[in-house]
């Protein structure tokens, strides 16, 4: 017999746009998910590439 499909299942999982546009602080301070581990590390690649304002490594290019 199969299990019952709760209601949450059912409901769109949100787009990967809608879940970085939350990590915008309007006070201008660092993400805090920022160097709190080694993916988020402000030395990294995907720091430069999605907060590049964050990114502290050897390519930064300054605006």
């Amino acid at each position: 017999m199969p299990l019952p499909v709760s209601g949450i299942a059912r409901e769109p999982m949100p787009t990967r746009r809608v879940q970085f546009a939350g990590c915008k602080r309007a006070d201008g301070s660092k993400p805090f998910q920022l160097d709190a581990c080694h993916a988020l590390a402000t030395t990294g690649e995907t720091v430069r590439r999605l907060y590049p304002k964050w990114y502290v490594g050897k390519n930064k290019v300054d605006a």
